[in-house]
């Protein structure tokens, strides 16, 4: 009887502690970025000028293609917050040499930064 009771108790100690609320998570960007606009070399494609936020990145402030750029935020001079990383083979995009050549990045998640 006593094992049965001791055994209640650790049980209803490990559901307490499951059950505790994790805090708030806030997203967390690697980069801000503004749209400056359409490329003039890539078809459909936006560039942005590139700062990092976080030290531990990829790719370096300066001007970029952005491939993924949600539509939503297609239009020069919008700030927005992202986070990228080096498009794969599949996903680069023919360029001509028309323009100026710059790297491109694949967004994998962004937000409109308010003003």
């Amino acid at each position: 009887m006593k094992r049965l009771f001791y055994l209640s108790v650790v049980l209803c100690g490990v559901l307490l502690l499951s059950c505790k609320e994790d805090p708030v998570t806030v997203d967390t960007y690697q980069y801000e970025a503004t749209v400056v606009g359409r490329g003039s070399d890539c078809g459909d494609l936006f560039t942005i000028a590139l700062k990092r936020i976080d030290t531990d990145t990829t790719f370096e402030d300066g001007t970029y293609y952005a491939d993924n750029l949600s539509a939503d935020f297609q239009e020069a001079g919008v700030k927005l917050y992202i986070n990228a990383r080096v498009p794969n083979d599949d996903e680069l995009v023919a360029c001509t040499t028309m323009g100026p050549a710059y790297p491109h990045l694949f967004i994998t998640k962004s937000k409109k930064a308010q003003d």
